[in-house]
């Protein structure tokens, strides 16, 4: 993993575990947009008794979280 080698380096070089860090972010952002971009697609052609199945799926697969 980088930020292990990066941890363990005789001197730890803070810009380069900040932009590891601000990478990854940006990754997981990026992955977010793409899964909501495609629940609101797929919602689109749903009728509102398969929206409310996709939601309560979707409140399953999060634990109840908000």
């Amino acid at each position: 993993d980088e930020m292990v080698a990066l941890l363990k380096a005789p001197t730890v070089d803070a810009a380069a575990v900040e932009k590891l860090r601000a990478d990854r972010i940006a990754a997981m952002d990026e992955a977010s947009k793409k899964a909501v971009a495609s629940v609101i697609e797929a919602a689109n052609v749903l009728t509102p008794e398969q929206r409310a199945k996709l939601a309560t799926e979707l409140e399953n697969f999060r634990g109840g979280r908000n």
